[in-house]
């Protein structure tokens, strides 16, 4: 995960590009301006705006993108470990 202060050094093709490839991470689809604005209650014309050519998603949107997709696989991985564990328990 990126801190603010590496964010806010970037140049806005990279802020771009990460913000796109964490967005498709998860949303699931390169097709994630609609579901992101409606994940972070604004509006579409606003998503396109950050993805336009000269434009940058604000600092807040990848850190919450990057937020999300930790959560998603601190879940997952608790997920694993409780079925990991119900088989232990099978065993016992």
């Amino acid at each position: 995960m990126h801190n603010p202060e590496q964010i806010e050094t970037m140049t806005d093709p990279e802020a771009q590009a990460l913000a796109e490839l964490l967005a498709i991470q998860l949303c699931g689809s390169d097709r994630f301006k609609t579901d992101l604005a409606e994940r972070l209650g604004c509006t579409r014309p606003a998503v396109n705006r950050w993805f336009a050519d000269g434009g940058r998603p604000p600092m807040l949107v990848i850190m919450y993108l990057e937020s999300e997709l930790a959560r998603l696989d601190a879940i997952g991985t608790l997920q694993l470990l409780h079925h990991t564990l119900d088989g232990l328990r099978a065993y016992s």
